[in-house]
């Protein structure tokens, strides 16, 4: 989910690791979110 949510942004340069921790927990809480 998280890969997802980083290629969907792939036009945009990646500042530094905080960006894909906030990438990385967003997406796990959005999994979490849905229904299974």
């Amino acid at each position: 989910m998280a890969i997802a949510m980083l290629s969907r942004s792939s036009t945009k340069p990646i500042a530094g690791p905080e960006v894909y921790l906030f990438y990385e927990i967003f997406g796990n809480v959005f999994a979490l979110a849905l229904p299974k």
